[in-house]
């Protein structure tokens, strides 16, 4: 027998409602976690009990979702959920019902939930309540609809998302019928709201087993959310007639599995290649609304960026957009792309100046993409990912030739040195060293308190200005060229040694001033 223990402040609401002669249960996803072991993060409560009666049991309530049924018990600093027991209407929008009817049977409200592991309940008078085998596909490993897959999916399409994000985070399968329903169901996804989207596809990609994400592209669902990546992972037609990933998909995905579980890491490493696609000009799915970018900025994304970066700029920020995704997480995310071809040599100015130009903020996030873009090259040409974690790595005269791959069309390309990989694996190891020592030089200028922008500058505008220059493009470009000197020459960054600089050049400008005036 599975022993459920909720907090007190779970446990204490049941019995409130208890006492007062009401049936009460804990339900859904946290009856799930606590049966496998997991903690869960939220515990919702199904009462008899009408909203304005449990509104009068406890003494801070908030009617957050009253018209279905839900008041939210606050507890100290803790909010809970408890809905009465409910039968829901007829869904119009794919996402909600039309109306709802209170009902005082458990198994009624039960029924109308997504998938069987999610559809139990208990107390500790009755101990769980599963009428859809929801313990069976736990210890199975199983997500399941309840009833038929094609009515949950068409009362609520988020939930082809959530099949799979339950997948990946669970490490469970989809039934086959219900994987099958998501396919004939997939074109419904486009009446759900892009912030809902991109939360889920968020949930699947910082999940443990984020190559679930190809399950996407095999129900069809991402032909309609991203038509671009979908061309771009595929189509290779399997046994079954169901699309499987391209070796460009593999390593792409490879790639976000190989990146550490940040949100803007991998997203940026699943977009970071998405840009040679065009099958998405006619694309009527979401709204495409973007723009933080123009040409000249994709322009210059290919100079800094390397080999189609400006095109994989361009898709990624059109998707982002789409999705919605907030400014800081959008930028930071385009940030990556953009230069994670960008070559620089482990020296202790290169490194600093690429630092310089990426951002203080971003350059250790872009190492992380480079490593983990690396893994999955290595992946791909018969070596061991794990080898590619933090300091466990070899010099590459010390490492074993690796036999076998066949990394050579365009997605091969070295994003350290520009090259593309070879058979035997020894740029890999070459490019794996480097990254190494471009990392040590990066902690080296962080713990040695290097300047490695303007606002570590000991000298700035108001003292330009004090010194008689002018304020705007002169003085821009006075600040500058001292960062830059600094960058070469640390030991410059006192403010008397750069006013001193500054006043050179102010003398020499007066100088050259009055030999023009004279000729």
């Amino acid at each position: 027998m599975v022993e459920i223990a909720p907090p007190g402040d779970v446990a204490g609401i049941l019995d409130v409602l208890n006492m007062h002669g009401y049936e009460a249960y804990a339900v859904g996803g946290c009856i799930r976690d606590a049966v496998m072991g997991r903690e869960p993060k939220d515990w919702d409560i199904a009462t008899d009990a009408r909203p304005e009666e449990v509104g009068r049991l406890f003494e801070k309530t908030v009617d957050t979702g009253i018209r279905h049924g839900t008041v939210t018990v606050v507890i100290g600093n803790r909010n809970y959920e408890v809905t009465t027991f409910r039968i829901d209407g007829r869904y119009t929008d794919s996402r909600h019902p039309e109306k709802v009817e209170f009902t005082s049977r458990i198994g009624d409200d039960l029924r109308r939930r997504d998938f069987t592991v999610n559809a139990m309940a208990w107390n500790p008078q009755k101990g769980i309540i599963d009428p859809f085998g929801g313990m069976r596909d736990i210890s199975g490993r199983i997500i399941r609809t309840v009833g038929k897959p094609s009515d949950r999916f068409g009362e609520d399409a988020l939930r082809m998302l959530r099949a799979i994000r339950f997948a990946a985070t669970l490490g469970f399968e989809i039934e086959a019928d219900t994987l099958e329903g998501i396919r004939q169901s997939s074109s419904l996804i486009r009446r759900i709201s892009a912030e809902r989207i991109r939360e889920e596809l968020t949930g699947i990609l910082v999940s443990d087993d984020p190559m679930r994400f190809m399950l996407l592209m095999d129900t069809g669902l991402l032909r309609h959310i991203m038509p671009e990546l979908d061309s771009r992972l595929g189509p290779n037609s399997d046994r079954t007639g169901h699309d499987s990933l391209s070796e460009t998909g593999k390593h792409i995905l490879r790639s976000v599995a190989a990146a550490e579980a940040d949100v803007c890491l991998r997203w940026a490493m699943l977009l970071h290649d998405a840009g040679r696609c065009t099958d998405a000009e006619n694309f009527e799915g979401l709204s495409d609304a973007h723009g933080s970018k123009d040409h000249k900025d994709y322009e210059e994304c290919g100079r800094s960026g390397g080999p189609g970066a400006a095109d994989a700029l361009k898709t990624a920020d059109t998707i982002l957009g789409r999705l919605k995704f907030d400014n800081r997480n959008r930028s930071r995310i385009l940030r990556i792309i953009r230069y994670l071809g960008m070559e620089t040599e482990p020296e202790r100015s290169a490194v600093a100046r690429a630092v310089l130009e990426v951002g203080r903020d971003m350059f250790g996030d872009l190492l992380k993409a480079k490593r983990a873009h690396i893994a999955a090259s290595m992946h791909r040409c018969g070596s061991i990912v794990s080898s590619v974690i933090p300091g466990v790595s070899r010099r590459p005269d010390r490492m074993k030739s690796i036999k076998g791959g066949q990394y050579r069309d365009t997605d091969d390309l070295n994003t350290t040195t520009g090259r593309h990989y070879e058979d035997d694996g020894r740029n890999i190891a070459e490019d794996l060293y480097q990254l190494e020592k471009i990392e040590t030089v990066f902690r080296s200028l962080l713990e040695g308190g290097y300047c490695l922008s303007l606002k570590e500058l000991k000298i700035n505008g108001d003292d330009l200005k004090r010194l008689g220059f002018r304020e705007g493009a002169e003085m821009g470009r006075m600040l500058d060229h001292l960062l830059d000197r600094v960058i070469d020459e640390p030991e410059l960054n006192r403010k008397e040694a750069l006013e001193k600089l500054a006043l050179e050049y102010l003398h020499k400008k007066r100088i050259s001033s009055q030999q023009t005036g004279e000729t």
